[in-house]
């Protein structure tokens, strides 16, 4: 089943210029991305509030830059809602990564 739906997740460090979202919008217009939000670098220690908006969206996939400790909150997050979006990240094979 092709993915059609697609929510981006990633860390806000003084990004400046269009959000990821745009830039993915622009190159990829058969995705439908279905949120683009940031959150703070190292400073979330729940993501229940943000998975929970990923399951509300129907997303298919979730697209984050996450690492270290974020990326396994994510992760966790993820499995404790049951949620059965496949998660695209680039840090997946980082030491340390859940």
């Amino acid at each position: 089943m092709p993915m059609r739906q697609l929510r981006i997740l990633v860390q806000h460090h003084r990004r400046q210029g269009p959000r990821p979202g745009q830039q993915l919008g622009m190159q990829r217009p058969d995705v439908q991305i279905v949120g683009d939000e940031l959150h703070p670098l190292g400073r979330v220690k729940d993501f229940l509030p943000y998975v929970a908006k990923i399951k509300a969206s129907g997303a298919q996939a979730v697209l984050t830059g996450n690492w270290g400790n974020d990326l396994t909150l994510l992760v966790r997050a993820l499995r404790e809602v049951g949620s059965d979006a496949r998660l695209y990240t680039f840090y997946g094979n980082a030491l340390g990564a859940p």
